[in-house]
């Protein structure tokens, strides 16, 4: 009778064991965020009037709805003291006080790079790019280098050393600030 048992205890457990681990297997989800990855964002600009955004193409089992190429502008840059701004300077802000716009909606999986022609002298941009399936999900790309725009003899910026925020320029080596309340 306690061999019958052992048996039985073994057996039952040899079936709990099987069950949970078939828990682990892979589903097919549509809700699953696993389901899509982001993209990785390149920048290329020939001159100051126009960026050259590419990206590698989607590539998950849902099925593709779109591209979105999004584009940020910070509406406040940290004090320059020097002619360079680090990418990492550059986010920080962008992320406290973002203006997101989407430039272009891209409908092609095939179409895997888009020419931004609407650069603003004097502002830098940094790009991402989403992806959405058709399920609704969207995974959005890492942040790509800031780009400027055209004409960048001086450099707008906010900057409360007023008091208040307001917007100055100055040249690209640091010098030159004014304000132009």
């Amino acid at each position: 009778m306690k061999r019958a048992s052992y048996v039985m205890c073994l057996l039952v457990f040899g079936v709990l064991s099987a069950l949970t681990a078939c828990h682990d297997a892979r589903r097919n989800n549509p809700i699953d965020t696993g389901a899509i990855s982001a993209v990785v964002v390149t920048v290329e600009q020939a001159n100051r009037e126009a960026a050259t955004i590419s990206w590698t193409q989607y590539d998950a089992p849902a099925p593709f709805a779109a591209y979105w190429v999004l584009r940020s502008t910070a509406r406040g840059l940290p004090e320059i003291n020097t002619t360079t701004t680090t990418t990492e300077q550059f986010i920080t802000v962008a992320a406290v006080e973002p203006q997101v716009d989407t430039v272009a909606v891209i409908d092609d999986s095939q179409i895997t790079a888009y020419e931004d022609d609407s650069l603003v002298a004097n502002l830098s941009y940094v790009y991402r790019v989403s992806i959405v399936n058709t399920h609704g999900l969207e995974a959005t790309s890492q942040a790509s280098a800031p780009v400027r725009g055209p004409s960048m003899q001086q450099l707008s910026f906010y900057s409360d050393r007023t008091g208040n925020w307001e917007v100055f320029v100055m040249n690209e080596d640091g010098s030159g600030v004014q304000n132009l309340h």
